[in-house]
């Protein structure tokens, strides 16, 4: 038995009996379940910050900053409990805590170890067995008639989950034929996704918004069909940069399920997609289909059309074989990711209040992509984004380069020259201060990222580039996912059509983004990312006008892996690809997973389904094939492990 669980035991009782002492009724014999997780000794803070306290409802409670990065999760107790937000660290708390214990709590010392947990609950079991984790009752502290067991396996309530769990392995459900179903109408899938493709969902483009509100609708009616009740909600009017107001595509929303007696989660993913045309680059249309190659192509095949499609299939056939999902589902599907949720954030906020993010205990977002081209993987955590304009003007009017060149300040030259100091060849970034607010590498980072299977070469290829910045595995994967990144995206104002037009733009706008990671705050990045332009500005010299305009950003997400809603993600993979996924972080950002995590008090878990070269966001977007078709069989695999 590790030490340090006497330690933990004393913390966690007398913290658990503090909160259920402040709102709880007298009751008698009730058993209260304590959790506990082996941490270093000597950080009381870090000790509190890593119990995690269950009611016989096996809910949790929630550390609020400075203690976030400890993940424990908010939940409720049961009805004659009250919900606590935090968790007291100081000496004086913990004194406070030891009288109430002593002197107030309501609940009668049982006479026997029992085991009040929801046995309908099973990764919730299996978590515990498994873990290194050791459960007591409260007997042990309080009665003094019979000391604590020296190991987990001594404990009852071990082996009676033990019990429960290995039987539940035995009543698992065969999803064999749903496989050979998924698998036999293979072009069905295929066809229904080149019909969502066709539908030119661009939310950035004013003149499509009709055709971004059509695929929502078209994609209401497919969901509706697998007897779901679905509906959309309005998310008002979008205001352009030229005043313009425009109405945002409405949100589809939806519910399979209402059974009291099940866990519920929450599907999202979004059905708008990036802006594609052929001269870009494209080797064919982009909302055209084509499959070749073992692929297909098209412009929302990976991203997310693919994924939101499969999770719609998957339960098609589920519903085909009488398989019941063992989960209840509520389905939340945007259509404005690409330009950053508007209106999202505010409908999630009226749907909590409203009660219909209540029951929302797990969140599954399809929308990333494996590590490489063959081995799945869970995403744990994805960095945030800090987005910039650098607007840059002095001229009344474009003006002819031979008549006017060499004797007026050229806003587009300058625009290189800022953009040009923000960072090095290798993609150091060059701002002052930036990498002092990056949280530092710990051992057990180091020693994670040398366990990752990760071929460089193949990446190296995937990606078509001649050579990397660094071919060090473990040095490329923290740079795409643990440090900052910086990268210069276009420019807005000057000439960039086929041919020659030899004109000096009279305003021009640079855009670039740095993706931010843990301990870095956006506000922070901002005022650095303008103090660092504001002196390159002054240092050039120029009679031309500079202006810094900072768009939305959101923070970083990262998400603890031993949780029950990993181990049933992770159970699934194993299922349909016969591998153990490897844990990843991920470079991009999704702002809407922090605000699933912060809005439902639960887990929220990245599920992939794509191939890394499923080139999203660029020319010649693809999905493997045999990856659209497998992700079915993943998700449906998902919802079922998800319940048992």
């Amino acid at each position: 038995m590790n030490p340090h669980f006497c330690l933990l035991g004393v913390a966690a009782v007398t913290a658990s009996l503090f909160f259920i002492a402040r709102g709880a009724k007298r009751t008698t014999a009730k058993q209260l379940r304590i959790v506990f997780v082996s941490v270093p000794a000597g950080d009381k803070a870090a000790e509190l910050a890593r119990l995690i306290v269950n009611s016989h409802l096996g809910a949790c409670v929630k550390v609020l900053p400075p203690l976030t990065s400890y993940y424990i999760y908010e939940g409720q107790f049961n009805e004659d409990a009250e919900q606590v937000l935090m968790i007291k660290t100081s000496e004086a708390a913990l004194e406070e805590l030891e009288q109430l214990v002593k002197s107030n709590h309501p609940y009668d010392v049982p006479e026997f170890l029992a085991v009040p947990v929801d046995y309908a609950h099973a990764p919730y079991a299996e978590w515990l067995i498994n873990g290194s984790h050791m459960e007591w009752d409260l007997y042990y502290f309080l009665s003094g008639k019979k000391p604590a067991p020296t190991d987990v396996s001594e404990c009852p309530a071990f082996q009676k989950l033990k019990e429960f769990v290995d039987s539940k392995r035995k009543m698992s459900t065969d999803l064999k034929p749903v496989y050979e179903t998924i698998d036999k109408r293979r072009d069905e899938w295929i066809q229904i996704l080149k019909e969502s493709i066709a539908i030119e969902s661009v939310s950035s483009d004013p003149a499509r918004r009709g055709e971004v509100r059509r695929m929502v609708e078209w994609t209401m009616a497919y969901l509706s069909k697998q007897g779901a009740k679905c509906w959309l909600e309005e998310l008002g009017e979008q205001t352009l940069h030229d005043g313009k107001k425009l109405p945002l595509p409405p949100c589809l929303l939806g519910e399979l399920g209402h059974d009291p007696k099940k866990k519920t989660v929450l599907l999202y993913g979004h059905l708008d997609v990036q802006p594609a045309r052929k001269e870009d680059g494209w080797n064919t249309e982009p909302f055209v289909m084509v499959e070749s190659d073992g692929k297909l192509w098209g412009r929302g095949t990976s991203d997310d059309k693919g994924p939101v499609l499969s999770w719609i299939h998957a339960i098609q056939v589920l519903n085909e074989h009488k398989i019941e999902i063992p989960v209840n589902i509520k389905f939340c599907f945007e259509a404005m990711e690409e330009s950053g949720s508007e209106g999202l954030t505010e409908l999630l906020q009226r749907k909590k209040t409203d009660g219909w993010l209540a029951d929302v205990e797990y969140t599954c977002i399809s929308d990333s992509y494996w590590l490489g081209t063959e081995k799945p993987c869970l995403s744990y955590g994805l960095r945030g984004i800090c987005s910039y304009h650098v607007e840059v003007s002095g001229l009344q009017q474009d003006l002819h380069s031979g008549v006017y060149g060499g004797s007026v300040y050229e806003p587009l030259n300058d625009l290189f020259y800022l953009m040009s100091q923000l960072m090095d060849v290798n993609g150091k970034i060059l701002i002052p201060g930036i990498m002092d607010q990056v949280a530092e590498v710990t051992q057990i980072e180091k020693e994670a990222y040398e366990k990752i299977d990760f071929d460089v070469k193949e990446y190296r290829e995937s990606v078509g580039a001649a050579k990397l910045p660094s071919e060090h595995k473990e040095t490329l994967l923290m740079n795409r996912w643990r440090f900052p990144s910086l990268s210069v995206h276009g420019v807005e104002g000057a000439f960039s059509d086929p041919g020659d037009k030899t004109v000096i733009p009279s305003k021009v706008s640079g855009k670039f983004s740095i993706r931010v990671v843990p301990n870095m705050e956006p506000e922070n990045i901002n005022s650095l990312v303008a103090k660092y332009l504001n002196e390159l500005w002054e240092k050039r010299g120029s009679g031309n006008k500079m202006k810094l305009i900072t768009n939305q950003g959101s923070v970083p997400w990262v998400h603890p892996i031993d949780h029950p809603h990993f181990k049933a993600a992770s159970r699934a993979v194993k299922k349909v690809y016969n591998v153990e996924p490897d844990f990843i972080r991920e470079g991009c950002s999704i702002p809407i997973t922090l605000t699933f995590q912060e809005l439902t008090g639960h887990s929220v878990i990245l599920l992939p389904t794509n191939a890394s070269d499923s080139m999203a966001h660029s020319q010649n977007e693809k999905m493997r094939t045999h990856c659209y078709i497998d992700g079915i069989k993943l998700l449906a695999t998902y919802l079922m492990e998800l319940g048992h």
